[in-house]
Formats: structure tokens, C-alpha cells, sequence
């Protein structure tokens, strides 16, 4: 049997693809970002993402649907 060194305290990085995808993680709160919502993007999707990265790192974000724009835009509240 193979010696494997337990370590704890080490934080598993984000696998979720929509994480990666947007910027969460280099938003400061006021930061912004805006994300076409026509054919390709679900608004809901980004508001998921952002709720769970914002859980799992101890940040808070919102989001408004500008249709005049055809954007989602998400800001970094906390």
C-alpha cells in the first residue's frame, strides 16, 4: 500500500464550470460585470453561479436583468 500524507485545511478549488466562467473571484464589492442574456446565456444560470461561488467564499452578489440592454448585470454587494 502507496504512504500518502494527509494534509487539512487545504480549500478545494471551484469545479463547477459557470464558476470558472465569470469573474467572482477578482470582483471587489461595487465591481460589475455584464453578461449578454439573447439566445446563448440563461440569466438564471448566472444568478446560480454567483449565489453558490459568493456561499462557498464568504461574498455576497446581486444581479438585475437590464432588457432595454439585453444584458444581466451582476455586482459584487459584500
Amino acid at each position: 500500500m502507496a504512504d500518502f500524507k494527509i494534509e487539512k485545511g487545504i480549500e478545494m478549488p471551484a469545479s463547477h464550470r459557470a464558476m470558472r466562467r465569470y469573474p467572482f473571484a477578482d470582483m471587489e464589492v461595487g465591481d460589475s460585470f455584464a453578461v449578454p442574456v439573447n439566445d446563448g446565456e440563461d440569466d438564471m444560470t448566472v444568478r446560480s453561479a454567483a449565489w453558490d461561488y459568493g456561499r462557498r467564499h464568504g461574498m455576497k452578489f446581486t444581479g438585475r436583468l437590464l432588457r432595454d440592454e439585453g444584458v444581466l448585470r451582476v455586482w459584487r454587494v459584500a
